[in-house]
């Protein structure tokens, strides 16, 4: 039996091969052992996986294995990346939200109050915009209050108002019920 190992009632149970290797720098971390939570003050980054944040400041709760980050967040998943004003991500379930949020899939660029990322890779926003045009003001973009995307798939969106720079040019209300 190694330090690594455990014999309980005939049957071993082998820790290093359920832990979870995370790489993180910062100016400052502070560790409560207690509570098994590490924040990361000035500069933070974190690798996990194929997960890649940076942000001014990180929580990291390794017994509900959940994370927070504010100022400025920046996270890039394998293609997809995501950034906004604070951020929390659920590592069980792969999902997350971020306010005054922005991300790219599928070639378009998605910006709203609040985002939201489910484990399918399903995306909801609120009061957001839809554009392929890369630039900090899009010469057009398509505003919705409440927008579903789903991943390779579609854009679920109500109402729907299509602005050229920020003039209004064509709009489909929600239908309201009587």
């Amino acid at each position: 039996m190694t330090a690594d190992t455990l014999a309980d009632g005939g049957s071993t149970v082998d820790f290093t091969s359920n832990r979870e290797l995370v790489d993180y720098s910062g100016r400052q971390g502070i560790f409560q052992l207690g509570e098994r939570q590490i924040a990361i003050r000035g500069d933070g980054a974190l690798l996990y996986g194929s997960m890649d944040l940076k942000a001014g400041d990180i929580r990291l709760d390794t017994i509900n294995r959940e994370l927070y980050a504010a100022e400025s967040p920046l996270l890039i998943d394998g293609s997809q990346k995501m950034a906004g004003r604070d951020m929390a991500y659920d590592f069980g379930n792969r999902s997350g939200a971020v306010r005054q949020g922005a991300t790219t899939m599928d070639g378009y660029y998605y910006v709203g109050q609040h985002i939201k990322r489910f484990g399918d890779g399903e995306l909801k926003i609120r009061g957001g915009k839809m554009t392929s045009c890369d630039l900090a003001k899009p010469h057009y973009h398509f505003w919705a209050d409440k927008m579903k995307i789903q991943l390779d798939d579609k854009v679920v969106a109500k109402p729907i108002v299509m602005k050229i720079g920020e003039v209004p040019v064509f709009a489909l209300p929600s239908s309201s019920s009587p």
